[in-house]
């Protein structure tokens, strides 16, 4: 009944073309902003780690610590998240929540609404146009789906 997005255009088009589907607005969410890379941002993984290979192996070992030069934190998306997910739960009770975000924000979503800690980062996958699905009971939150893609014609092969 409400779809939030992401400010970031690839997501806004995304969320738009489900809006037009069922006839609903796009609300542009900052919190769903993707991480802000720093001076990682536009490098492919062998650049970044030619150029910052102590961030590089500290990402891969220790996500949770990384702070990204000039940029942001796993910690600090958490943050975002939780001041949406806080939002949400006070404004839209009853309603079905459409998020449509990045790869690092849907698996910081997941980790929070599982109650996982941020070190578990590389254990959740994420593919491009996957589905997570959560549903709340009383209290409880129960994940559905994770990383489903069954909606694509072809897989994505990783």
């Amino acid at each position: 009944t409400v779809i939030y997005s992401s400010p970031l255009r690839r997501a806004v088009q995304t969320a738009e073309a489900v809006g037009t589907l069922v006839g609903l607005p796009v609300h542009r969410e900052e919190g769903l902003s993707d991480i802000d890379y720093g001076l990682w941002q536009g490098l492919s993984l062998t650049e970044a780690y030619h150029k910052y290979r102590k961030d590089y192996l500290q990402w891969l070992h220790s996500p949770q610590l990384m702070n990204f030069p000039q940029g942001e934190s796993l910690p600090i998306v958490q943050e975002r998240v939780n001041r949406l997910l806080k939002y949400i739960d006070e404004n839209h009770k009853e309603d079905a929540i459409l998020f449509v975000t990045h790869k690092v924000v849907c698996k910081v979503l997941i980790m929070t609404l599982l109650g996982a800690d941020l070190s578990h980062f590389w254990q959740i996958k994420q593919d491009v146009a996957a589905l997570n699905v959560f549903e709340k009971r009383n209290v409880f939150l129960m994940a559905w789906a994770i990383n489903d893609t069954c909606h694509l014609k072809s897989k994505i092969k990783s």
